[in-house]
Protein backbone atom coordinates (compact mmCIF):
# COMPACT_ATOMS: atom_id res chain seq x y z
CA UNK A 1 0.00 0.00 0.00
CA UNK A 2 1.24 3.63 -0.81
CA UNK A 3 0.21 6.89 -1.09
CA UNK A 4 -1.33 7.90 -4.49
CA UNK A 5 -2.79 11.26 -3.93
CA UNK A 6 -2.41 13.81 -0.88
CA UNK A 7 -4.34 17.04 -0.58
CA UNK A 8 -5.82 18.87 1.69
CA UNK A 9 -9.14 17.77 0.91
CA UNK A 10 -8.21 14.27 -0.29
CA UNK A 11 -6.18 11.00 0.12
CA UNK A 12 -6.02 8.46 -1.99
CA UNK A 13 -4.21 5.11 -0.94
CA UNK A 14 -3.65 2.46 -3.48
CA UNK A 15 -2.16 -1.21 -3.98
CA UNK A 16 -0.95 -2.98 -7.16
CA UNK A 17 -2.36 -6.24 -7.55
CA UNK A 18 1.04 -7.80 -9.57
CA UNK A 19 3.18 -8.47 -7.08
CA UNK A 20 0.70 -11.04 -6.02
CA UNK A 21 0.05 -12.34 -9.16
CA UNK A 22 3.86 -12.70 -9.94
CA UNK A 23 3.92 -14.27 -6.26
CA UNK A 24 1.41 -16.94 -7.57
CA UNK A 25 2.76 -17.28 -10.96
CA UNK A 26 6.11 -18.62 -9.42
CA UNK A 27 3.83 -20.69 -7.02
CA UNK A 28 1.95 -22.49 -9.60
CA UNK A 29 5.31 -22.82 -11.96
CA UNK A 30 7.35 -24.50 -8.89
CA UNK A 31 4.08 -26.91 -8.65
CA UNK A 32 4.26 -27.30 -12.08
CA UNK A 33 7.36 -28.49 -12.19
CA UNK A 34 7.12 -30.57 -9.32
CA UNK A 35 4.21 -32.30 -10.44
CA UNK A 36 5.69 -32.71 -14.33
CA UNK A 37 9.52 -34.23 -12.78
CA UNK A 38 7.17 -36.63 -10.32
CA UNK A 39 5.25 -38.01 -13.27
CA UNK A 40 8.19 -38.53 -15.20
CA UNK A 41 10.44 -39.78 -12.97
CA UNK A 42 9.01 -42.05 -10.57
CA UNK A 43 7.89 -45.47 -11.40
CA UNK A 44 7.82 -47.76 -8.38
CA UNK A 45 8.27 -45.34 -5.35
CA UNK A 46 6.03 -45.66 -3.00
CA UNK A 47 6.14 -42.25 -1.19
CA UNK A 48 5.62 -40.55 -4.56
CA UNK A 49 2.11 -39.01 -3.09
CA UNK A 50 4.11 -36.76 -0.68
CA UNK A 51 5.43 -34.57 -3.94
CA UNK A 52 2.01 -34.91 -5.41
CA UNK A 53 0.28 -33.20 -2.23
CA UNK A 54 3.43 -30.84 -2.44
CA UNK A 55 3.59 -29.79 -5.92
CA UNK A 56 -0.67 -30.00 -6.54
CA UNK A 57 -0.78 -27.52 -2.72
CA UNK A 58 1.92 -24.91 -4.31
CA UNK A 59 -0.33 -25.00 -7.74
CA UNK A 60 -3.51 -24.47 -6.25
CA UNK A 61 -2.27 -21.68 -4.00
CA UNK A 62 -0.47 -20.20 -6.60
CA UNK A 63 -3.25 -19.87 -9.05
CA UNK A 64 -5.72 -18.57 -6.44
CA UNK A 65 -3.50 -16.27 -5.48
CA UNK A 66 -3.48 -14.89 -8.99
CA UNK A 67 -6.78 -15.07 -9.73
CA UNK A 68 -8.07 -13.46 -6.49
CA UNK A 69 -5.41 -10.48 -6.35
CA UNK A 70 -6.71 -6.98 -6.93
CA UNK A 71 -6.17 -3.53 -7.72
CA UNK A 72 -6.61 -1.99 -4.42
CA UNK A 73 -8.13 1.85 -4.24
CA UNK A 74 -8.92 3.74 -0.51
CA UNK A 75 -10.69 7.41 -1.94
CA UNK A 76 -10.95 9.58 1.62
CA UNK A 77 -12.70 12.40 0.96
CA UNK A 78 -12.85 15.05 3.24
CA UNK A 79 -15.91 17.29 1.71
CA UNK A 80 -17.83 13.70 1.60
CA UNK A 81 -16.60 13.12 5.01
CA UNK A 82 -16.14 9.12 3.49
CA UNK A 83 -14.05 6.88 1.91
CA UNK A 84 -14.52 4.54 -0.91
CA UNK A 85 -12.82 0.98 -1.32
CA UNK A 86 -12.72 -0.10 -4.73
CA UNK A 87 -11.39 -3.43 -5.43
CA UNK A 88 -10.55 -4.37 -9.37
CA UNK A 89 -9.63 -7.65 -10.20
CA UNK A 90 -9.84 -10.72 -12.59
CA UNK A 91 -13.19 -11.76 -10.83
CA UNK A 92 -14.86 -8.68 -11.03
CA UNK A 93 -15.02 -5.36 -9.13
CA UNK A 94 -16.23 -4.15 -6.26
CA UNK A 95 -16.97 -0.89 -4.33
CA UNK A 96 -17.66 0.12 -0.98
CA UNK A 97 -18.22 3.46 1.02
CA UNK A 98 -17.87 3.84 4.65
CA UNK A 99 -18.47 7.57 6.05
CA UNK A 100 -15.97 8.20 8.46
CA UNK A 101 -18.50 8.63 11.54
CA UNK A 102 -18.69 4.87 11.30
CA UNK A 103 -15.22 4.31 11.58
CA UNK A 104 -13.86 3.98 15.22
CA UNK A 105 -10.30 3.67 14.34
CA UNK A 106 -7.57 2.42 11.78
CA UNK A 107 -4.91 0.22 12.61
CA UNK A 108 -2.36 -2.65 11.88
CA UNK A 109 -4.22 -6.08 12.37
CA UNK A 110 -1.07 -8.70 13.01
CA UNK A 111 -1.69 -12.13 11.82
CA UNK A 112 -1.46 -15.27 13.76
CA UNK A 113 -0.72 -18.98 13.09
CA UNK A 114 -3.81 -20.14 14.75
CA UNK A 115 -6.10 -19.50 17.64
CA UNK A 116 -4.17 -17.81 20.65
CA UNK A 117 -0.46 -18.58 18.66
CA UNK A 118 2.58 -15.96 18.51
CA UNK A 119 2.14 -13.56 15.36
CA UNK A 120 3.76 -14.60 12.53
CA UNK A 121 4.98 -10.79 11.95
CA UNK A 122 2.95 -10.18 8.71
CA UNK A 123 0.47 -6.90 9.10
CA UNK A 124 -2.56 -5.66 7.25
CA UNK A 125 -4.36 -2.77 7.12
CA UNK A 126 -7.59 -2.57 8.82
CA UNK A 127 -10.85 -0.07 9.40
CA UNK A 128 -12.03 -1.08 12.65
CA UNK A 129 -16.04 0.22 12.60
CA UNK A 130 -18.16 1.52 15.68
CA UNK A 131 -19.78 -2.16 15.95
CA UNK A 132 -16.07 -3.23 16.16
CA UNK A 133 -15.78 -5.49 13.08
CA UNK A 134 -12.51 -4.98 10.94
CA UNK A 135 -12.84 -4.54 7.22
CA UNK A 136 -9.27 -5.14 5.61
CA UNK A 137 -7.82 -2.85 3.37
CA UNK A 138 -6.37 -5.26 1.36
CA UNK A 139 -7.01 -9.65 1.31
CA UNK A 140 -3.54 -10.28 1.98
CA UNK A 141 -0.99 -9.65 4.94
CA UNK A 142 2.36 -8.88 4.52
CA UNK A 143 5.82 -8.07 6.49
CA UNK A 144 6.12 -4.69 5.00
CA UNK A 145 5.27 -3.08 8.58
CA UNK A 146 7.08 0.27 7.51
CA UNK A 147 5.00 0.86 4.15
CA UNK A 148 1.76 -0.40 6.03
CA UNK A 149 2.24 2.19 8.95
CA UNK A 150 3.23 4.94 6.94
CA UNK A 151 -0.28 4.65 5.18
CA UNK A 152 -2.18 4.35 8.25
CA UNK A 153 -0.70 6.84 9.75
CA UNK A 154 -1.48 9.57 6.99
CA UNK A 155 -5.02 8.15 6.84
CA UNK A 156 -5.21 8.47 10.77
CA UNK A 157 -4.51 11.88 10.51
CA UNK A 158 -6.54 13.11 7.52
CA UNK A 159 -9.50 11.83 9.14
CA UNK A 160 -8.69 12.74 12.68
CA UNK A 161 -8.12 9.36 14.32
CA UNK A 162 -4.75 10.08 15.53
CA UNK A 163 -5.35 11.12 19.17
CA UNK A 164 -3.50 8.48 20.41
CA UNK A 165 -0.44 9.53 18.69
CA UNK A 166 -1.54 13.51 19.95
CA UNK A 167 -1.62 12.04 23.39
CA UNK A 168 1.85 10.97 23.21
CA UNK A 169 3.08 14.61 22.42
CA UNK A 170 2.81 14.59 18.22
CA UNK A 171 0.45 17.32 16.84
CA UNK A 172 -2.76 15.96 15.20
CA UNK A 173 -3.65 17.11 11.94
CA UNK A 174 -7.53 18.73 11.82
CA UNK A 175 -10.38 16.55 11.19
CA UNK A 176 -11.49 16.03 7.97
CA UNK A 177 -14.43 14.36 8.86
CA UNK A 178 -16.14 16.25 12.01
CA UNK A 179 -16.05 15.03 15.74
CA UNK A 180 -13.16 12.39 16.32
CA UNK A 181 -13.89 8.78 17.04
CA UNK A 182 -12.24 7.65 20.46
CA UNK A 183 -9.21 6.07 19.27
CA UNK A 184 -7.92 2.45 19.70
CA UNK A 185 -4.79 1.62 21.79
CA UNK A 186 -1.73 -0.40 20.53
CA UNK A 187 -1.51 -3.68 21.83
CA UNK A 188 1.47 -4.04 24.39
CA UNK A 189 4.49 -6.05 22.86
CA UNK A 190 4.19 -9.22 25.42
CA UNK A 191 1.77 -10.88 26.99
CA UNK A 192 3.46 -12.10 30.49
CA UNK A 193 7.26 -11.23 31.22
CA UNK A 194 9.91 -13.03 29.91
CA UNK A 195 7.97 -14.47 27.22
CA UNK A 196 8.47 -13.72 23.13
CA UNK A 197 6.28 -10.71 21.82
CA UNK A 198 2.89 -12.35 21.07
CA UNK A 199 1.66 -9.04 18.83
CA UNK A 200 3.29 -6.08 18.55
CA UNK A 201 5.79 -4.08 16.21
CA UNK A 202 8.24 -6.19 14.26
CA UNK A 203 11.32 -7.37 16.11
CA UNK A 204 14.85 -8.12 14.78
CA UNK A 205 15.41 -11.02 13.59
CA UNK A 206 16.88 -13.77 16.63
CA UNK A 207 20.00 -16.07 16.33
CA UNK A 208 21.06 -15.07 12.54
CA UNK A 209 24.70 -16.01 13.45
CA UNK A 210 23.19 -19.55 14.61
CA UNK A 211 21.66 -19.85 11.27
CA UNK A 212 24.20 -18.47 9.03
CA UNK A 213 26.81 -21.20 10.42
CA UNK A 214 23.87 -24.23 9.67
CA UNK A 215 23.78 -23.16 6.34
CA UNK A 216 27.68 -22.64 6.03
CA UNK A 217 28.36 -25.81 7.59
CA UNK A 218 26.10 -27.54 4.71
CA UNK A 219 27.73 -25.55 1.75
CA UNK A 220 30.98 -26.97 3.34
CA UNK A 221 29.91 -30.80 2.61
CA UNK A 222 28.85 -29.45 -0.43
CA UNK A 223 32.61 -28.18 -0.90
CA UNK A 224 33.85 -31.39 -0.10
CA UNK A 225 31.77 -33.43 -2.36
CA UNK A 226 33.22 -31.13 -5.34
CA UNK A 227 36.57 -31.59 -4.63
CA UNK A 228 36.50 -35.51 -3.86
CA UNK A 229 34.46 -35.68 -6.97
CA UNK A 230 37.05 -33.82 -8.77
CA UNK A 231 40.03 -35.78 -7.90
CA UNK A 232 38.12 -39.26 -8.80
CA UNK A 233 37.38 -37.69 -12.68
CA UNK A 234 40.63 -36.49 -13.08
CA UNK A 235 43.12 -38.84 -11.17
CA UNK A 236 41.43 -42.47 -11.11
CA UNK A 237 42.65 -44.01 -14.51
CA UNK A 238 40.72 -46.09 -16.97
CA UNK A 239 41.49 -50.30 -16.59
CA UNK A 240 39.01 -52.74 -18.85
CA UNK A 241 36.44 -54.14 -17.07
CA UNK A 242 33.43 -56.86 -18.07
CA UNK A 243 29.92 -56.57 -16.75
CA UNK A 244 28.51 -59.38 -14.24
CA UNK A 245 24.49 -58.39 -12.72
CA UNK A 246 23.04 -55.34 -13.31
CA UNK A 247 20.22 -54.56 -10.96
CA UNK A 248 18.32 -51.69 -8.66
CA UNK A 249 18.00 -51.71 -4.88
CA UNK A 250 16.11 -49.73 -2.82
CA UNK A 251 17.47 -47.64 -0.21
CA UNK A 252 15.68 -46.77 3.03
CA UNK A 253 15.72 -43.53 4.80
CA UNK A 254 15.51 -43.30 8.33
CA UNK A 255 11.68 -41.67 8.47
CA UNK A 256 10.13 -44.28 5.95
CA UNK A 257 11.14 -43.16 2.82
CA UNK A 258 12.69 -44.89 -0.20
CA UNK A 259 14.95 -44.48 -2.76
CA UNK A 260 16.43 -46.36 -5.28
CA UNK A 261 20.24 -46.78 -6.38
CA UNK A 262 21.81 -48.53 -9.71
CA UNK A 263 24.00 -51.83 -8.69
CA UNK A 264 26.11 -52.73 -11.23
CA UNK A 265 28.22 -55.95 -10.24
CA UNK A 266 31.80 -55.90 -12.68
CA UNK A 267 35.37 -57.84 -12.51
CA UNK A 268 38.39 -55.84 -13.51
CA UNK A 269 42.43 -56.58 -13.58
CA UNK A 270 45.22 -54.10 -11.84
CA UNK A 271 49.04 -55.71 -12.09
CA UNK A 272 47.39 -59.06 -12.54
CA UNK A 273 45.08 -58.79 -9.65
CA UNK A 274 41.69 -58.90 -10.10
CA UNK A 275 38.81 -57.39 -8.09
CA UNK A 276 35.38 -56.57 -8.38
CA UNK A 277 33.25 -53.70 -7.16
CA UNK A 278 29.25 -52.35 -7.28
CA UNK A 279 29.77 -48.96 -7.65
CA UNK A 280 28.64 -46.89 -10.27
CA UNK A 281 28.79 -43.58 -10.09
CA UNK A 282 31.37 -41.48 -9.11
CA UNK A 283 29.98 -40.36 -5.87
CA UNK A 284 27.68 -43.46 -3.97
CA UNK A 285 24.47 -41.68 -4.47
CA UNK A 286 20.22 -42.71 -4.71
CA UNK A 287 17.57 -40.96 -6.55
CA UNK A 288 14.50 -41.93 -7.90
CA UNK A 289 13.85 -45.36 -9.81
CA UNK A 290 13.35 -44.40 -13.14
CA UNK A 291 17.52 -42.60 -12.72
CA UNK A 292 18.31 -45.62 -10.87
CA UNK A 293 17.02 -48.00 -13.45
CA UNK A 294 18.29 -46.09 -16.49
CA UNK A 295 21.73 -46.06 -14.75
CA UNK A 296 22.12 -49.84 -14.29
CA UNK A 297 20.32 -50.81 -17.94
CA UNK A 298 23.63 -49.09 -19.39
CA UNK A 299 26.01 -51.97 -18.24
CA UNK A 300 24.07 -55.28 -20.26
CA UNK A 301 25.82 -58.21 -18.11
CA UNK A 302 28.64 -59.66 -20.25
CA UNK A 303 29.74 -56.34 -22.06
CA UNK A 304 32.69 -55.16 -21.67
CA UNK A 305 33.25 -51.51 -20.19
CA UNK A 306 35.77 -48.99 -18.74
CA UNK A 307 35.78 -49.13 -15.07
CA UNK A 308 38.00 -46.19 -13.05
CA UNK A 309 40.05 -47.11 -10.05
CA UNK A 310 42.21 -45.02 -7.96
CA UNK A 311 45.84 -45.79 -8.28
CA UNK A 312 46.50 -45.74 -4.69
CA UNK A 313 43.56 -48.45 -3.75
CA UNK A 314 42.96 -50.36 -6.76
CA UNK A 315 39.96 -52.24 -4.79
CA UNK A 316 37.83 -49.04 -5.08
CA UNK A 317 36.52 -47.51 -8.56
CA UNK A 318 33.56 -46.83 -10.28
CA UNK A 319 31.76 -46.84 -13.68
CA UNK A 320 29.94 -43.21 -14.83
CA UNK A 321 32.92 -40.48 -15.67
CA UNK A 322 30.34 -38.25 -15.39
CA UNK A 323 29.91 -35.13 -13.45
CA UNK A 324 27.42 -34.93 -10.58
CA UNK A 325 24.91 -32.53 -9.60
CA UNK A 326 24.29 -33.11 -6.30
CA UNK A 327 27.81 -31.53 -4.43
CA UNK A 328 26.82 -28.61 -6.80
CA UNK A 329 23.49 -28.56 -5.30
CA UNK A 330 24.44 -29.32 -1.97
CA UNK A 331 26.93 -26.42 -2.37
CA UNK A 332 24.35 -23.44 -4.19
CA UNK A 333 21.16 -24.34 -2.25
CA UNK A 334 22.71 -23.51 1.05
CA UNK A 335 24.49 -20.36 -0.33
CA UNK A 336 21.48 -19.66 -1.64
CA UNK A 337 19.00 -19.92 1.14
CA UNK A 338 22.22 -18.31 3.27
CA UNK A 339 21.50 -15.01 0.63
CA UNK A 340 17.51 -14.87 1.28
CA UNK A 341 18.19 -15.37 5.09
CA UNK A 342 20.76 -12.09 5.23
CA UNK A 343 18.22 -10.05 3.11
CA UNK A 344 15.48 -11.36 5.32
CA UNK A 345 17.79 -10.26 8.67
CA UNK A 346 18.21 -6.63 6.56
CA UNK A 347 14.53 -6.65 6.06
CA UNK A 348 13.78 -7.54 9.35
CA UNK A 349 15.88 -4.75 11.11
CA UNK A 350 14.81 -2.00 8.63
CA UNK A 351 10.96 -2.80 9.87
CA UNK A 352 12.36 -2.92 13.66
CA UNK A 353 13.90 0.71 12.99
CA UNK A 354 10.54 2.19 10.95
CA UNK A 355 7.93 0.49 14.28
CA UNK A 356 9.77 2.80 16.08
CA UNK A 357 9.29 5.74 14.59
CA UNK A 358 6.16 5.37 13.70
CA UNK A 359 2.94 5.07 16.42
CA UNK A 360 0.10 3.28 15.26
CA UNK A 361 -2.24 1.08 16.72
CA UNK A 362 -0.92 -2.39 16.55
CA UNK A 363 -4.26 -5.42 16.98
CA UNK A 364 -4.27 -8.70 17.66
CA UNK A 365 -6.31 -11.04 15.01
CA UNK A 366 -9.97 -10.71 14.66
CA UNK A 367 -11.67 -12.97 16.65
CA UNK A 368 -12.85 -15.99 14.56
CA UNK A 369 -15.29 -16.19 12.80
CA UNK A 370 -13.97 -13.77 10.15
CA UNK A 371 -13.88 -10.05 8.94
CA UNK A 372 -17.42 -9.06 8.15
CA UNK A 373 -15.26 -6.70 5.35
CA UNK A 374 -14.43 -9.15 2.67
CA UNK A 375 -16.14 -7.26 0.12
Amino acid sequence: MRTVEQAPGRLVLGESPWGLRAIGALLAALGAGILLLVSADSRGEGGVWVAYVVGGAFLMVGVAAALTAADCRLDFDGAAAAVQMVRRGLLGTTSVSYPFASIRDIGLEVSATGRGSRSTGLYRSVFVLRDGTRVPWTSAATGDFGSQARCVATARAFGGWDRTASEHGARSAPSAGGSRPTPLTAMPATSFPGEPPRYGVPQRMQNAKLVGFVLGAFSLVGVGMMIVEAERLIVWRPVPAVVEASSVEAVRGNKGSTSFRPVVTYQYAVNGHRYASTQVNVLSVSRSYGWAESMSTRFVPGARTIAYVNPQDPASSYLVHEISLLPLCITLIPAVFGGVFMLATRWSDRQADLARGINVPILAPAALPGDAGSH
